[in-house]
């Protein structure tokens, strides 16, 4: 049975709270009622299927939940998924929580609303303190941090000249010399205790217990075919050209034409095969003792053996993935070197055991795979198939404004510049190469309008309303303008004229 509309009440009545939220849903529903045609694979529910990957980017990922509303309550579902660190968490989710068919956003908006982010903040006491006192909303330093810069300062410039003056004084300054040094001392035992938690300030157990309890255990291993969901009438038959090109306008025959031609001269298939279409997902995760960016669940068997208790775990994926560096500690996974379908995993995939020196690692150091790849969008690129039937949508997380000045105000500032430089070095280098993809898959979430920080886990249900808004914004604008027989002549062009 297909979703019905009362399913999404509850997110419905907190967007409305919003003061954009009623002319967002009057957007919605207006969309809704023009019953585009988003894919070629429609189910026997009238649900169309898409591909969709999800930029990571901590607690701003909330908007991501805005975003797949709109998607779902337009009768949109999810054929394959893709995302990282946050957008590895609502992929993962949106998998796993009930069947293809059904919307799951109204589960994931209830799980997401009722979770105190401030519990995922596992540190000790010195942790927690810090994290709630010395970052604010806007991610800058709050009063303690400011007082705490403040003390330094006096303590190494007015002091000392007072110190010479007066014999109060001085006994002012070694009584403050002598708070220092204690702080000294706490800030050495400090580190002492973050480099046993293998460099994280927070464990992340709780978030790990998180994703456990909101999985449904029945779900883990469902089945990715999908045979039966779609229209046995016409959509599970082979698509044809001649089918294709009734179904445009014939001022694009000769485009299709040129496109067909150019296409077997470069031994292009035209259509993917329905029965290789199959539900599932991708998360990225970076392995920081091998250093080698990861993909799960296709390689989890590099990790688990599949035998016994070793089972692959879709909550340690998520886990893996959002293992922001030293916010929390990386995800470790012991490895049993000597089972043979761990050999045999680390030979076919990484090459270990070639003739090469490379040994095996005993264990796994999992960090946020947003270091490497934080918008996957490539996972869905075939360059060896020309007619999509399935679209692409992307949403990413634009957690600033687009910087035009040249120069750097601070060196925090500049330092960030640099590590933003190689994580999305990547990505920005795939979207480049395929313009399409930017222009056509990609949406463009504006979280940095809502001025909370990506690190803020004390969201409550005002900024959490923020953050969706803007996903709904976001969802709204790139469906209004969809046109699915334009995406499908410009991405066969870009296919065709790539020759890749």
């Amino acid at each position: 049975m297909s979703t019905n509309p009362d399913d999404f009440k509850n997110i419905i009545d907190f967007i409305q709270a919003h003061p954009d939220g009623p002319n967002l849903i009057k957007r919605l529903k207006q969309l809704e009622s023009q019953n585009k045609q988003y894919s070629d694979l429609q189910d026997k529910h009238g649900n169309y299927y898409i591909n969709l990957v999800q930029e990571g980017g901590g607690t701003l990922g909330i908007a991501l939940v805005g975003f797949t509303f709109v998607l779902e309550y337009c009768k949109i579902r999810f054929l394959k998924l893709a995302g990282t660190s946050a957008g590895a968490i609502n992929t993962i989710l949106l998998h796993h929580l009930d069947s293809p068919e059904k919307a799951k956003t109204p589960r994931l908006f209830e799980v997401i609303k009722s979770q105190d982010l401030k519990q995922f903040i596992d540190g000790n006491i010195i942790t927690k303190f810090i994290i709630r006192n010395i970052l604010n909303k806007t991610g800058r330093m709050d009063a303690i941090g400011i007082i705490f810069i403040s003390l330094l300062l006096l303590l190494l410039t007015v002091i000392p000249i007072l110190a010479m003056i007066s014999n109060a004084t001085a006994t002012i300054y070694l009584a403050v010399v002598s708070i220092f040094l204690l702080l000294i001392f706490l800030t050495l035992r400090y580190y002492a205790s973050i480099k046993k938690n293998k460099f994280g300030l927070n464990k992340g157990a709780e978030f790990l217990k998180f994703m456990r309890i909101n999985i449904p255990p029945e779900n883990i291993n469902k089945s990715d075919d999908l045979t039966h969901f779609f229209k046995e009438e016409s959509l599970m038959q082979e698509h044809t050209i001649e089918e294709f090109r009734v179904s445009h306008e014939q001022k694009e025959s000769k485009v299709i034409a040129d496109i067909q031609e150019k296409a077997k001269d470069q031994n292009k298939r035209l259509f993917r095969p329905t029965n290789e279409y199959k539900i599932g997902y991708t998360v990225i995760a970076s392995e920081t003792v091998s250093q080698n960016k990861v993909e799960f669940p296709r390689d989890a068997d590099l990790f688990w053996t599949g035998e016994g208790l070793d089972q692959p775990d879709p909550s340690e994926f998520a886990r893996a993935s959002m293992s922001i560096p030293l916010f929390f500690k990386p995800y470790i996974k012991p490895i049993k070197t000597s089972h043979p379908n761990i050999i045999k995993a680390w030979k076919d995939k990484m090459n270990y055991g070639n003739g090469n020196e490379n040994e095996i690692p005993s264990e796994a150091w999992f960090t946020d795979g947003g270091t490497l790849s934080n918008f996957p969008i490539n996972i869905f690129h075939d360059p060896n198939v020309v007619f999509a039937r399935v679209p692409v949508v992307g949403a990413r997380l634009q957690d600033q404004k687009a910087i035009k000045n040249t120069s750097f105000t601070s060196l925090f500032s500049y330092l960030y510049a640099i590590f933003n430089t190689v994580r999305f070095n990547y990505d920005k280098a795939f979207l480049r190469k395929h313009t399409f993809y930017q222009t056509y898959c990609v949406s463009n979430i504006e979280v940095y309008k809502s001025d909370i920080s990506w690190l803020n886990f004390s969201l409550g249900d005002t900024e959490k309303r923020k953050l969706i808004i803007h996903g709904v914004e976001a969802a709204l604008t790139h469906l209004e303008n969809f046109d699915w027989k334009k995406y499908q002549l410009a991405r066969a062009e870009m296919v065709v004229n790539n020759n890749e």
